[in-house]
Parts: C-alpha cells; structure tokens; sequence
C-alpha cells in the first residue's frame, strides 16, 4: 500500500471511527429516558409489528401504509436477540457508519478524497 493510499485509509478510519462512537455515545446517553424503551408514534408501531412477528404470530394480511421490510428485520432481531431496543439501536448505529463508508466510496469515484472524506463526516 503506497502512502498516499495509507493515509487516505487512516482518514477514513478516524473519520467512521468518531462516526460510530458519537452514535453509541448517543444510544448509551439516552438509556435512561423513558421513550429509549417505549417507542412512541411510527417506531412503536414498527416494534409492536417486529415484536409480534418474533413471537411466531403472523403480521396483519390487510394492505399496510408503510413498507414492512424494517418490520421483518426487526422482528429478526428480536427473535436472535430478545425484545429489547437497545441491540436494534447499535445496529442502526452500525448501519448508519456504514452508509457513511459507502458515501465515501461513491464520492471518490465522482469526486477527489477531500470531497469524499467531507461527505462522509
């Protein structure tokens, strides 16, 4: 790996690194509040639906107004990993660091690495 190319990896490092330990610092910050467990609005109708789901119980056969396909990967994760919000909110953390790296990715194709790196702050 040349020098340049090592550089631009430890930048996107530091940049995916702070990423993800701002929004865990953020999931373990909001711990305490009361909605961290009781979704409210749209997210608790997307838990119920998921929190169902896991259970073995099938999701009402009626058309829906939103999209279900968060509904079944959460109720995967609640099936893999109990009902609890907390591991779905690290993964979202850890899927909202990887849409970072890919903004990265899709702008030093169209763009130089600064602009890449900005993008993906």
């Amino acid at each position: 790996m040349e020098p340049r190319d090592r550089r631009i990896a430890i930048g996107l490092a530091v940049v995916l690194a702070v990423a993800l330990a701002l929004r865990v610092a953020y999931i373990l910050g909001q711990r305490g509040d009361l909605l961290f467990d009781y979704p409210v609005a749209d997210e608790e109708t997307y838990v119920a639906a998921a929190r169902a789901l896991a259970e073995g119980h099938a999701l009402d056969p009626r058309p829906w107004y939103q999209p279900p396909g968060l509904v079944y990967a959460l109720g995967a994760v609640f099936w893999a990993c109990g009902p609890g919000l907390f591991v779905p909110r690290l993964l979202q953390a850890l899927l909202s660091t990887a849409s970072c790296g890919l903004t990265f990715v899709v702008a030093r194709r169209l763009f130089s690495v600064r602009v890449a790196l900005a993008a993906a702050t």
